[in-house]
């Protein structure tokens, strides 16, 4: 079963179109951290269910809760669990309010550990196609 959130998560402030973007997921099966390392992911952002691809992460990496203490300060852990989705500023310029995004676990097993069910964008106002 997927989790069910909003990307920046609620509380955080949106994110603004043209920045990096870097997604966090702690892994955890019946409460327990998984050690992600060997596994591999994919992540697509979509302008809506089911609709037109928008762009695919290709950057991921893995960490440990204690290398992120202000994201776990009161459940900190020295396996690593965490995936990074790290998403370019080429990329987060197509992101639209509303799109939607997943994070889908490729091994060793299938399964979608999270939906977005919204991004939450901000657009640039400075922004100026073909310019950095």
């Amino acid at each position: 079963m997927a989790a069910h959130t909003q990307f920046p998560p609620p509380g955080a402030e949106p994110q603004v179109r043209g920045d990096p973007a870097t997604m966090v997921v702690r892994i955890r099966i019946g409460g327990t951290d998984q050690d992600i390392t060997a596994w591999t992911f994919r992540s697509y952002v979509r302008d809506r269910i089911d609709g037109a691809l928008v762009n695919e992460c290709e950057d991921f990496s893995v960490t440990t809760p204690d290398a992120l203490p202000a994201l776990f300060p009161d459940a900190p852990g020295s396996t690593p669990c965490v995936l990074l989705a790290k998403w370019t500023p080429d990329q987060t310029q197509m992101w639209q309010h509303g799109f939607v995004a997943d994070i889908e676990q490729l091994t060793p097993t299938k399964r979608t550990p999270i939906i977005f069910d919204a991004l939450r964008i901000d657009r640039d106002v400075s922004n100026e196609p073909g310019e950095p």
